[in-house]
């Protein structure tokens, strides 16, 4: 008897951390529309994206918690302050 199983492995990328390309910390805009950007990590599959009001370290509301595949994320804004 022959078996064949393929075998798959994932490239350990915890605590690696992405580059984000835009917006820039602290940008002040009076466009709604937004693109959120980030170079692409080798090994990653998808990301968490998280965007939060008004910050991190004191969340009101969670905006938006979503996986993505690409790095590339378009969403519209209420003016506000937000955190990526």
């Amino acid at each position: 008897m022959i078996s064949c199983k393929k075998v798959f492995i994932a490239e350990d990328i915890q605590g690696k951390s992405i580059n984000v390309l835009s917006p820039k910390d602290s940008l002040r805009t009076t466009q709604n529309k937004i693109t959120l950007l980030w170079e692409q990590l080798d090994g990653a599959e998808a990301y968490q994206l998280m965007l939060v009001t008004p910050d991190f370290n004191n969340i009101a509301s969670i905006i938006l918690d979503t996986l993505v595949e690409k790095t590339n994320f378009v969403l519209v804004l209420n003016p506000g302050k937000f955190q990526w």
